[in-house]
């Protein structure tokens, strides 16, 4: 077997090691990133040196490194098995603070579960985008102001972002921050500035909270209606609208434009009175100084005008009213038509209706007579009186039941 020697110091050695495991399929993921840790320590090694050493993309070597962020608890998790590499992945990205929290979530016990079990790391990623990852796209504030936190700096260059690594956070849409803690004090900082410098705004807060919790003298979402600052036309400024901020909730930090008189006129409809469409003439007010022969004139000029808007009306009417034969047009059968042909919604012009009309009980009565009529559904049967001792047969169903009570005994066809 051929074979070659060389001569290779203690650290050369180790590095040769390093390189053969990092190359090897079965290495599990934790080790490897120990691996390439200790390459790192060496002189002259970077994540480029390592790239073409072991063959493989900056991204996977920027995912193992990351492994080595996990909290003790995570990492005997991840070893053991118990949680895969794309859930140690999705939990390495996170700061220690959220590490827990997020592996909380990687488990569900349901009702007939006697253990909890691992759900998809796809329910960890929704969950993270949802609470952690805070869009620096919709922050309220200038995101390179250093001095909203000057321990924390410019979120620009903050490294606690998905934007500073790309290679790490490839399945990260936008520029995410990472830091909520630090995001809000950013929010609370810039609010605290707006009022300071605006002291007109009028606050608002959009989530509730206890009184006591509560910003002094701030307006719940309900006392007020915002106004769209992209479309004009359709909501005109009023009286009533004033410049506010948002100082708690969804959207908290933002400067909006809202409308304080819930019984606007332009911002709220409901509130405006219904005019007509064409209002009867109206004389014309008289002038201060007005002759006689004027206010003849005057009142001559309202009489022919009030002439010409009664004909107008009135033909504005008869066009909008339908003729006899269009609203008698398209109309479905009268209810008692329907009853009287013994099945409802039957034509009574049908032979079968005339049939069923034939079979119908039919009372010819003294007025003394009193009828109890009982409203029944499709599924009773029609109560057919053939003698005074009134006999009951089995007919088709019918949408009404008659029960005469009579004073003395008749014929009954």
């Amino acid at each position: 077997m051929p074979a070659r020697i060389v001569e290779l110091t203690n650290a050369q050695a180790m590095e040769w090691q390093l390189v053969e495991n990092s190359q090897r399929v079965d290495v599990h993921p934790y080790e490897e990133a120990q691996g390439f840790q200790r390459l790192l320590d060496f002189p002259g090694y970077d994540v480029t040196a390592l790239v073409e050493k072991s063959g493989k993309s900056a991204s996977h070597i920027y995912a193992r490194l990351s492994l080595l962020q996990l909290i003790p608890t995570v990492a005997e998790a991840f070893v053991q098995e118990r949680i895969t590499a794309s859930h140690a992945n999705l939990i390495a990205r996170l700061s220690q603070e959220h590490q827990a929290a997020a592996f909380d979530n990687c488990w569900r016990k349901d009702w007939k579960d006697e253990e909890a079990h691992l759900l998809p790391a796809k329910h960890l990623s929704a969950w993270i985008q949802a609470n952690l990852y805070l869009n620096l796209a919709e922050a309220p504030f200038d995101r390179e102001d250093a001095l909203l936190k000057p321990e924390a700096g410019a979120c620009v260059t903050c490294p606690r972002r998905s934007g500073h690594n790309t290679s790490l956070f490839h399945d990260v849409q936008g520029d995410q921050c990472l830091d909520a803690p630090c995001y809000q004090a950013k929010v609370t900082a810039h609010i605290d500035r707006q009022l300071a410098a605006r002291p007109e705004l009028v606050t608002i807060e959009t989530a509730w909270r206890v009184l006591k919790e509560r910003h002094p003298g701030a307006l719940q979402v309900d006392q007020t209606r915002e106004l769209a600052p992209e479309n004009p036309d359709a909501q005109p400024p009023c009286l009533s609208a004033k410049a506010a901020i948002i100082v708690f909730g969804k959207h908290a930090g933002r400067t909006v434009t809202v409308c304080l008189d819930n019984d606007c006129p332009v911002h709220h409809p409901q509130t405006v009175v219904q005019r007509p469409a064409d209002p009867p003439p109206v004389m014309e007010p008289a002038p201060e100084q007005e002759t006689e022969e004027e206010a003849a004139q005057r009142e001559a000029e309202h009489q022919q005008r009030v002439a010409d808007y009664e004909p107008s009306r009135s033909a504005r009417r008869r066009s909008a009213r339908p003729s006899g034969n269009a609203s008698r047009r398209g109309t479905r059968p009268s209810k008692l038509a329907a009853i009287n042909s013994g099945r409802r919604g039957l034509p009574p012009s049908s032979a079968s209706s005339n049939r069923h009309r034939r079979r119908s009980v039919r009372h010819n009565y003294a007025c003394s007579c009193v009828c109890l009529c009982i409203s029944t559904t499709a599924s009773l049967r029609t109560l057919r009186l053939t003698s005074p001792t009134a006999t009951r047969t089995r007919s088709r169903p019918t949408r009404r039941l008659c029960w005469p009570r009579w004073t003395a005994p008749q014929t009954i066809s």
